[in-house]
């Protein structure tokens, strides 16, 4: 019994000793110090007397101090996921080797709890400081990377040690399509020296703003046993102007430190096209036109994207002012005109290309079978102006496409060989009937009504279904 007591008494001394578990995020991955009890931001810096392997500190917001007594929480800089899953994540050395699990001097890792793991100190970190790499799956399964700068005390206490910016510029990338709006864009430039834990910017001297976490890429490159951080930042707005960003290394409980150099480059935007206008020429023939953009550094690349009711695109480029375009006359086009030249695509302006053709059938939904009942169909062919002096032919036919060519033999017979037309609001109408003395069995299902269009140019077909049922069924 004595033997159980003290067994239970080392237990509980050695429990003390290491400290309980933090608490794991509710979604997606985080750095969290023990020590200060806080979530710390991707590429902060924290010094050795920050992290252990034990519990030996409470939060007092002071980086290098004697410790002031055990708050009852381990100590230790703990990569964590909200996933379920143990036995979970890799830290790296800043030199790319994995710090070892279970046992180790001057680090260690420990991944026996959910959802965590921890990098825990008992050894001076001079031999070993630098970008260390935190590798953990999120709740969806997929890795992660944090990134953390862990120095001695003494390094991590210079002030003059600021984060440096390559002095070479950014480089401009364009994201996005030439048609997005806004389009998206990022500036890309290196950092060295100490990482970048957050990047600010302004354009044009306006406020200044902090980018967020999901406009910044950052890629970190080993560079002749030293690292380098490739920061992408990206922009989602159609403004010229220069652009200026300068980082902030974020050493934690201690004063920030920041750059003094600055990324800047002038980002410049296409003059946009403008009385963008269209007429058809044919049936099948639409010409576009617009004035060219203002002057610019290179000829201006013009950009067409043409989509209709069945959400098909068409992407025409040109140098040209006008364009010509095959666009059938029975759907409606919206037509979005955009220039390139300089970084960022111009504003986009619109046209609608209406549409001059329209086919339709009316008559009744349902009709009850029987032999006194009848009905007919009335097939509508519309004309726009501009299409209104095109030769036409109209037919009815069954689905077995034998056209109804009668106006009097027959239970189905059309009411006249020709169509009827009238002119209305400068548009040219066509009716052709389809009469049904009753309704038969074998003559319920569907029933086309069909077009030929000649203007001397092109010749276009277009047909119109309709069903018949019987009331009941």
């Amino acid at each position: 019994m004595f033997l159980f007591f003290l067994l239970s008494l080392v237990l509980h001394v050695l429990c003390q000793e290491f400290g309980s578990l933090p608490p794991r995020p509710t979604t997606g991955v985080r750095l969290f110090l023990g020590e200060e009890d806080i979530t710390i931001a991707n590429f902060s810096m924290i010094t050795a007397g920050l992290f252990h392997e034990g519990d030996r500190d409470r939060p007092d917001g002071i980086a290098t101090n004697y410790p002031i007594g055990p708050d009852g929480q381990n100590d230790g800089l703990w990569c964590q996921s909200s996933l379920n899953q143990n036995m979970i994540g890799t830290w790296y050395l800043p030199d790319g080797t994995t710090v070892p699990v279970g046992s180790g001097s001057p680090l260690f890792a420990n991944n026996t709890a959910t959802g965590q793991i921890g990098l825990l100190r008992n050894g001076g970190l001079a031999s070993v400081q630098g970008l260390y790499r935190c590798v953990i799956p999120n709740e969806e399964g997929i890795n992660q990377t944090l990134y953390v700068a862990a120095y001695g005390n003494g390094d991590f206490l210079k002030d003059a040690e600021l984060p440096k910016i390559d002095g070479s510029g950014p480089s401009f990338q364009l994201f996005s399509s030439v048609d997005a709006d806004p389009p998206v864009f990022s500036l890309s430039f290196t950092v060295t020296n100490r990482s970048p834990t957050i990047v600010t910017c302004s354009v044009d001297n306006g406020n200044q703003f902090n980018v967020s976490d999901n406009d910044l890429i950052r890629t970190v490159i080993p560079v002749n046993n030293d690292e380098q951080v490739q920061v992408s930042v990206i922009f989602r707005m159609r403004v010229s102007g220069l652009y200026k960003c300068s980082v902030t290394t974020d050493r934690i409980t201690t004063t920030p430190l920041v750059s003094t150099n600055m990324a800047m480059r002038n980002v410049t935007v296409t003059g946009s096209p403008s009385n963008l206008t269209n007429s058809r020429n044919s049936l099948l023939s639409v010409t576009l036109g617009w004035s060219p953009s203002a002057v610019i550094r290179a000829t201006p690349q013009y950009h067409v994207f043409v989509n209709n009711s069945n959400g098909i695109i068409m992407n025409n480029n040109t140098t040209n002012t006008e364009l010509s375009l095959s666009l059938h006359p029975d759907d409606e086009y919206n037509i979005r005109l955009v220039a390139t030249g300089e970084d960022l695509p111009s504003e986009i302006i619109t046209v609608t290309v209406p549409q001059v053709v329209s086919i339709d059938v009316q008559g009744p939904v349902m009709m009850p079978l029987d032999h006194s009942s009848s009905f007919s169909l009335t097939c509508t062919l519309t004309l726009a102006p501009q299409v209104n002096n095109t030769m036409v032919e109209m037919y009815w036919t069954s689905l077995n496409l034998v056209p109804f060519n009668s106006t009097t033999d027959g239970d189905i017979v059309l009411n006249s060989l020709e169509p009827t037309m009238i002119s209305v609001n400068d548009s040219v109408v066509y009716t052709l009937t389809l009469n049904f003395s009753s309704l038969q069995a074998s003559q319920v299902g569907e029933y086309v009504c069909g077009a030929s269009l000649n203007d001397g140019i092109n010749i276009i077909n277009l047909t119109s279904n309709y069903s018949i049922s019987v009331q009941g069924e």
